[in-house]
């Protein structure tokens, strides 16, 4: 009997609220509420900071390899112009030079992102003096470079792709329609280019897969591909330009990115889709004739064309599916506070404490706030982590007199509850994990506690590795386990960021604002983190935010409103709560506000 799903086809999903996944990517479901099909798509990428090459230059051959693993090679500096043998290894943060071209040369072509940055294809190029335009072709096999069989025509600013054994050479300059495929041993003219075309143009795929677009004489938008056999014309490039860039490693996922249009030198990225380009993210710093490879959702921009060299690097990322983010009012908290503890998740959110040195607690169901038992110890500076109904306060300060407060609490959703102290009484600590295992560090005042941690296993706690950096007013809010936490930021005005195994403390990437007394909330790979004070005079409070990654700080949407000294709690950097806080001036001029963060996929209804 024939298969049932052949003749009727698998059944599509039909639920009353939509998918909130990244899995949920390419499936298709009905939501019989709103009675649409749905679907999840990407949103348009961005680009961030990579680390800077160690030799600044212009004109640098096209790159090779992937965006963790890549190659840059050749180029000039000027004045003088001095061509360039140099050759720099990415690993996804730094550059490391590594063996030099056998011949050094600027605008050369290369075998892009489909080749490892360990076995990759360099060719082409300029020198002077004479003889100026270069055919020499050299393979890299991660230790040394050895020439091998030239291609036919030499050129400036070719476009390549494919692999050490299977590559393709196109274009360049003086201006040609020639194409080359090169089998591993000898390179072979095959069928031209409809468009003849030099200076640059963007570039992606395979020796038997390519798509070039843009390029000069004047400022192209065409496009067209390679099937291993003949060129076709496809449609234009929106923005026309020469001396452009690409990646991607087939014609669907290509990507042209940068060079110079009748107006000057742009930024513009613009992806292909199989029959049509879009424009996507814009690079920070506009610039052409630069190196670039990867692949269309990760890819890598380095150098450029600027006196006397250019050293930046921009990474590419096109693999999210969420939406921008964004803060919204929420409804005000009972108690005008600073200072105060947090924990739980947005929509069960639970806060205590805070100054004017009060032991009031309140609930949040994502809509209302509620008063419920106080703490047994007032105090403000509390640390908080925990969940709505398995909450944790620890240590703080009471006045008068200033008391540092060692005492520890626990929530159970109705009352509070002492449990032993910790060790060392301070405020303005960071603290993560649950009411069995939980983890404090940092704190005021310093030097004496302000690297000090400690870790709680459900009796007792116990003095444990001080953070690198001591501080206090570290970051507040909810985040983090026993076994991965940060401490971000601090006092006086810091960007350090520690992460913490369980074992011991890691200095990791900084977040670019410093402050201190901010709100973080999350995991140690999805971290929502902002406000704070910058300092300065008069001090100024922060309205900024950030989204860590595990290895990157991303800027995101500010708050509405600038301050210090809230608290955060949030499960996810999808869904965050920043409560309370102080705004500039006095210590007095505390607030009750609520915002709410919101970030979630990118949903499409699906029209026909």
């Amino acid at each position: 009997m024939t298969d049932y799903k052949e003749i009727k086809g698998k059944t599509v999903l039909s639920i009353a609220s939509d998918l909130d996944n990244a899995e949920g990517q390419g499936e298709i479901w009905f939501n019989t509420t709103s009675g649409d099909f749905k679907t999840i798509v990407k949103v348009a990428g961005s680009w961030s900071t990579g680390g800077n090459l160690n030799t600044a230059r212009q004109y640098v051959n096209q790159g090779a390899g992937l965006q963790t693993a890549a190659l840059c090679t050749g180029g000039y500096t000027n004045p003088p112009q001095t061509f360039k043998d140099l050759v720099e290894s990415y690993d996804g943060s730094s550059w490391t030079e590594v063996a030099d071209i056998n011949t050094a040369r600027s605008n050369g072509g290369a075998t892009g992102g489909n080749s490892p940055n360990t076995a990759c294809l360099m060719f082409g190029g300029y020198v002077t003096p004479a003889p100026g335009v270069r055919d020499e072709v050299e393979s890299y096999d991660g230790s040394s470079w050895t020439e091998i069989a030239d291609i036919n025509t030499g050129r400036i600013s070719p476009s390549g792709g494919g692999t050490q054994t299977a590559a393709i050479c196109a274009a360049g300059d003086p201006t040609t329609s020639q194409t080359e495929i090169w089998d591993g041993s000898s390179w072979t003219e095959v069928a031209n280019q409809n468009d003849a075309r030099a200076t640059g143009q963007g570039e992606a795929g395979t020796s038997t897969a390519f798509i070039l677009a843009g390029g000069a004489p004047g400022h192209k938008d065409v496009s067209e591909t390679w099937d291993g056999t003949s060129w076709t014309e496809g449609n234009n490039l929106n923005t026309a330009r020469l001396s452009a860039n690409g990646m991607g490693q087939s014609v669907p996922t290509a990507h042209v990115t940068c060079g110079q249009t009748s107006g000057g030198v742009v930024g513009i990225t613009e992806a292909y889709d199989g029959t049509s380009w879009a424009e996507v993210a814009d690079v920070s710093t506009a610039r052409s004739f630069g190196g670039s490879t990867g692949t269309g959702n990760a890819g890598l921009y380095f150098s450029g064309s600027s006196n006397p060299g250019v050293a930046t690097t921009e990474e590419w990322d096109y693999s999210s599916t969420l939406a921008p983010g964004a803060w919204a009012t929420g409804n005000d908290i009972n108690q005008v506070r600073s200072a105060p503890g947090g924990a739980g998740i947005q929509t069960a959110a639970l806060v205590f404490g805070g100054y004017v040195y009060t032991g009031k607690t309140e609930k949040y169901d994502g809509t209302s706030w509620t008063e419920v038992n106080d703490m047994n110890s007032s105090r403000a500076y509390v640390t908080g982590y925990g969940t709505q109904t398995t909450g944790v306060a620890a240590s703080g300060l009471y006045s008068p007199p200033p008391t540092n407060m060692p005492n520890v609490e626990h929530f159970d959703g109705t009352s509070w509850t002492e449990v032993n102290d910790v060790n060392t009484g301070r405020k303005f600590m960071t603290g993560a994990g649950t009411q069995t295992s939980g983890v404090v560090s940092g704190g005021s005042p310093e030097p004496v506690s302000g690297g000090k941690t400690e870790e709680f296993n459900g009796t007792s706690w116990t003095e444990v590795t001080d953070m690198n950096t001591g501080r206090g007013n570290v970051k507040s809010g909810s985040s983090g386990t026993q076994t991965a936490a940060l401490a971000v930021a601090g006092y006086p005005v810091r960007t350090h960021v520690e992460s913490y195994d369980g074992s011991s403390w890691t200095e990791i990437t900084d977040v670019p604002t410093g402050v201190n007394d901010s709100i973080g909330a999350g995991t140690t790979t999805a971290m929502l983190f902002g406000f704070g004070r910058a300092g300065g005079s008069p001090v100024s409070v922060n309205s900024e935010s950030y989204i860590f990654d595990g290895s990157a700080w991303t800027a995101t949407a500010d708050a509405n409103t600038g301050k210090d000294q809230g608290t955060g709690c949030s499960g996810t950097t999808s869904l965050g709560l920043a409560v309370a806080g102080r705004g500039p001036g006095t210590s007095t001029n505390n607030f009750n506000d609520v915002e709410e963060w919101t970030q979630l996929q990118n949903i499409k209804t699906i029209a026909d």
